[in-house]
């Protein structure tokens, strides 16, 4: 795909941007970029924390000729992208993972995310955005994401580029893609399942309404949910939400 790349400063989302050029009718493989976003959404409307100038804020507008009922693989497909160009870029030591459906992890901490937001019209896909955050040059997050976030530069030091991570990305994103609009999502799935630990026998818990819920994973449906034994041996399907893993 011919991409193009639209660079900003400052921006409150770029995954704001980029809805708003699918809105406007801006052909696919547009990329909006910015240094720092004022109002960086992760899942669930919670706040994705964007320091300025250290890390990558990129988002992506594609017009799919696929069913609506393919949606949910776009997450998948940027996060098994994501994954190959960080992969090599890594010490071998340092344990790569992809949490299921859109966290990228170091150890077990969380080193960047894909969002996802698809417009429909009619029955058919308008446009879908795909936003890739990933925590490159931080050496220190705030007091409550200590726990859980860390970036590139405290995995594996520095130097890094974000321009160059976003190269990186972009041939991998194009392979999968175009994967997916010919119709082999059984590949994207099996590769997805190679990338991460969740797909088979991890230990999780989830919320259904507000309480929690544990079982087993057993892989992934072809619709991109996560399969999951309850203790009373019945399998159910995630279709949405958080899971927590348990080691």
């Amino acid at each position: 795909m011919f991409w193009t790349i639209h660079h900003l400063d400052s921006t409150e989302s770029t995954n704001d941007l980029a809805a708003k050029a699918g809105e406007s009718g801006v052909p696919e493989g547009a990329i909006f970029v910015a240094d720092v976003q004022t109002r960086g959404r992760g899942r669930a409307g919670r706040s994705w924390y964007s320091a300025p100038g250290l890390g990558l804020y990129a988002s992506l507008l594609l017009r799919p000729r696929v069913e609506p009922s393919v949606a949910p693989l776009f997450t998948l497909l940027a996060g098994v992208a994501v994954f190959e160009a960080l992969r090599p870029m890594l010490p071998a030591e340092k344990h790569l993972d992809i949490k299921w459906p859109n966290d990228l992890l170091v150890g077990n901490k969380k080193v960047g995310g894909i969002l996802c937001q698809t417009a429909l019209e009619g029955a058919r896909i308008k446009y879908v955005v795909v936003g890739i955050g990933i925590n490159v040059h931080h050496l220190l997050f705030p007091e409550e994401l200590q726990p859980v976030a860390t970036s590139l530069a405290l995995e594996a030091g520095g130097p890094w580029d974000c321009p160059r991570i976003l190269d990186q990305i972009r041939p991998r994103f194009d392979f999968w893609y175009n994967g997916l609009l010919r119709g082999e999502t059984e590949t994207l799935l099996r590769r997805w399942s190679q990338c991460s630990t969740y797909t088979e026998g991890k230990q999780v818990t989830w919320m259904e309404g507000d309480r929690p819920v544990s079982g087993i994973t057993r892989g992934l449906a072809s619709s991109g949910a996560l399969r999951v034994q309850r203790e009373d041996g019945s399998v159910e399907l995630v279709l949405s939400g958080d899971v927590w893993g348990r080691t």
